[in-house]
């Protein structure tokens, strides 16, 4: 057990907001996924939902069982040799829009390692704690892609006492540039993002474009199955009238965001890394 607290302790301190942390974030996904890899008689339990792969593990932790969350199968990386040369590969100069496709697996394989680990060992903290490890881990690889300081804070709204709370902001020299809201899913409070950007384009002279990232909209339903919590007509009704994002980027789409009416609108996170952020940015 002590190992075990010693390795949330690490988790849950996480901050990292630089590439170079890649290195740290990777050494506790993969310490992760051996720990998870430890456990006798761990059972996996495939699912086949809407034409996509995913898994469930479901392993015994002294008296109690533990399901952890679906996590797809072709986006995952077991084998720690292979997490660690990835990283390597994503890492080495110069950054390329090739690496794009590599650096969004990378994401995924060090989120998901860290978040099934938090379900099986410590649950009631998994909520919490997995948000902000994605956060870091956006963070550090958009510092990567983009050579562009990565924070964390508020925006001040003028003539007020008010601030509005975001998760990660891009600098250019002393201007922010880019809001980035993270989500590991948009189950709970979809329109934040929607109504934070609504209030800033008012509020603000020379507002900054805003983006939301999103690991994945499917959850654990029962035992054995799983369903996607993506409600597209809500996502719609906040675009046409709160306001439009710049962009809304996820690891695994949802299958109900792949019709005509989200076209430009929801795009794989690799397009962001590969072409979409250099835009954004210029």
């Amino acid at each position: 057990m002590k190992r075990h607290e010693k390795l949330f302790a690490q988790i849950k301190d996480v901050r990292c907001r630089n590439a170079e942390d890649l290195h740290r974030l990777c050494a506790i996904a993969v310490a992760c996924i051996k720990a998870i890899q430890s456990i006798k008689n761990l059972q996996t339990i495939p699912i086949r939902h809407r034409n996509r792969q995913y898994f469930l593990l479901r392993a015994k932790t002294g008296n109690n069982f533990a399901i952890t969350r679906p996590v797809r199968d072709d986006l995952f990386i077991w084998e720690a040799d292979r997490i660690e040369d990835l990283v390597n590969r994503t890492l080495t100069a110069p950054w390329e829009s090739a690496k794009a496709d590599g650096a969004e697996q990378m994401i995924y394989t060090l989120q998901q390692a860290v978040a099934m680990y938090l379900d099986i060992f410590h649950q009631s903290a998994a909520p919490r704690v997995v948000g902000t490890f994605f956060e870091a881990v956006i963070a550090c690889s958009l510092n990567l892609t983009s050579g562009l300081e990565v924070i964390s804070g508020t925006v001040q709204i003028p003539d007020t006492d008010e601030s509005i709370m975001m998760d990660l902001g891009l600098k250019k020299g002393d201007v922010t540039i880019l809001l980035v809201a993270t989500k590991t899913s948009t189950r709970e409070r979809l329109s934040q993002p929607f109504v934070q950007k609504r209030i800033l384009d008012q509020a603000l002279l020379h507002p900054p474009k805003s983006v939301l990232i999103v690991v994945g909209d499917v959850q654990r339903l029962r035992t054995d199955r799983v369903q996607h919590t993506f409600t597209p007509g809500q996502f719609l009704l906040y675009w046409k009238y709160i306001t439009p994002l710049d962009g809304v980027y996820y690891i695994d789409v949802p299958p109900q965001a792949e019709s005509e009416a989200f076209a430009g609108r929801v795009k794989r996170l690799r397009q962001l890394l590969s072409t979409d952020l250099n835009t954004l940015l210029s």
